[in-house]
């Protein structure tokens, strides 16, 4: 990330001046947001263990989870029949990536699911509850 931080910011504009046109272009997409650096969960696939098992959605969710500072993030499992695990039974999501944020005080993690059909996310959306 140094190497990283040090070729954007040696430019006058913060920015690298070949990607001025993305970046200009981009800026016509977004209407908010924030940036994380994120460090995969050790368990995670690569990019290319999931290309491999085929994972795939026709849609992807992401959820960004606070946590108390510290506190570990969720796991693959639970033996409370919440969280990640209950989702991928139950709704027939994968998890297809999981990170922690980097250089802060480990309260958030951001977990992205595979989700096969949009009546799939649709079910966890609107309920039986």
């Amino acid at each position: 990330m140094a190497a990283s931080f040090r070729h954007e910011f040696e430019h006058p504009t913060l920015q690298d001046p070949k990607l001025s046109k993305w970046w200009a272009r981009a800026a016509e997409y977004r209407s908010g947001g924030f940036d994380r650096l994120l460090v995969p969960a050790p368990w995670m696939r690569t990019s290319e263990q999931l290309t491999a098992t085929s994972v795939r959605g026709e849609v992807f969710a992401h959820a960004q989870i606070q946590l108390r500072p510290g506190r570990r993030p969720p796991t693959t499992s639970s033996s409370s029949g919440s969280g990640p695990a209950s989702l991928s039974a139950e709704f027939a999501w994968e998890l297809a990536g999981a990170w922690r944020t980097a250089m802060v005080d480990d309260s958030e993690c951001i977990l992205l699911w595979a989700i096969p059909t949009w009546e799939q996310w649709g079910v966890l959306r609107t309920g039986p509850w």
